[in-house]
C-alpha cells in the first residue's frame, strides 16, 4: 500500500487501525510529514488520539522505529489529549529542539 492510500485510511474513521500501517509514518519527513499534517486536522479527535497511542505503544516496544516527526507535529494539535499523548511519545527523544514546543505546552 503507497503513503498515499495509507494517508487516505487514516481519516476514514470506519477503517480499523492496524499496527502494520502505522509502520509506514515511521521515519516520515520533507513533504511526507507535510502531507500528513495537511490531512490531520480532518481526522476525527478520538481516531487522533487513537493513532498517537498506538505509535506510542509502538516505539516502547519497538526502538527502532522512529514517529518524532509524527509527535512534534502532533504538539500543536488543538485537541489536549493528542498533544499530551504526543508529549509521551517524545519522552525518550534526545532532539534539543522539541523542548520549546514542550515548554510552550506548559504555558
Amino acid at each position: 500500500m503507497t503513503l498515499d492510500n495509507y494517508f487516505s485510511e487514516l481519516t476514514d474513521p470506519e477503517i480499523v487501525i492496524k499496527h502494520s500501517g502505522l509502520l509506514q509514518l515511521s521515519g516520515l519527513a520533507g513533504p511526507e510529514i507535510i502531507e500528513l499534517v495537511g490531512l490531520w486536522s480532518t481526522i476525527p479527535t478520538e481516531r487522533r488520539r487513537e493513532i498517537v497511542d498506538r505509535m506510542t505503544e509502538l516505539v516502547e516496544d519497538n526502538l527502532d522505529l522512529d514517529f518524532a516527526s509524527v509527535f512534534r507535529a502532533c504538539l500543536r494539535d488543538k485537541d489536549d489529549q493528542v498533544r499530551a499523548k504526543a508529549a509521551r511519545g517524545l519522552e525518550d527523544s534526545d532532539d534539543r529542539t522539541i523542548i520549546r514546543p514542550l515548554i510552550d505546552l506548559l504555558l
